[in-house]
């Protein structure tokens, strides 16, 4: 899911954000939104699930290729990624967003955060965010 957020209130973004991954109990199919002035805009990427398995892939799942892929293509465009420690640093003032931003997340917590996309995210020197399920 990609989201075009404008840059008002990192707080109340990093609340939504985590409310929403919490009450979530359908996956969304990706879409963007717009804004105004993307001078203070960033995206926000989330990917749910990551499978080899060839009939496991679909709208909500990815497999490692394409997971390496999309972080190969961040990584030749110039995008910066965020952290949660980030948004509340440029929040506070402590830092500035850096041009062409995006913040990664990975819903649930499977297992496949830790077994697949945490080497990429090190290879790429990418950083991400999991939302982790602590009770259905």
């Amino acid at each position: 899911m990609i989201l075009k957020v404008k840059f008002k209130s990192i707080t109340f973004l990093i609340v939504g954000i985590i409310a929403f991954c919490l009450s979530l109990t359908v996956a969304l199919k990706p879409s963007v939104l717009a804004v105004n002035d993307t001078s203070q805009s960033f995206a926000i990427i989330m990917y749910h699930h990551i499978s080899a398995k060839p009939n496991s892939v679909g709208e909500y799942v990815v497999t490692p290729t394409q997971l390496e892929n999309d972080f190969k293509y961040l990584k030749e465009k110039g995008y910066k990624t965020l952290s949660v420690r980030d948004l509340y640093s440029i929040d506070k003032g402590e830092m500035a967003l850096p041009k062409k931003s995006v913040m990664i997340t990975f819903d649930d917590g499977y297992e496949d955060n830790f077994t697949t996309a945490l080497p990429l995210l090190e290879k790429y020197k990418i950083k991400a965010t999991v939302f982790l399920v602590t009770d259905l």
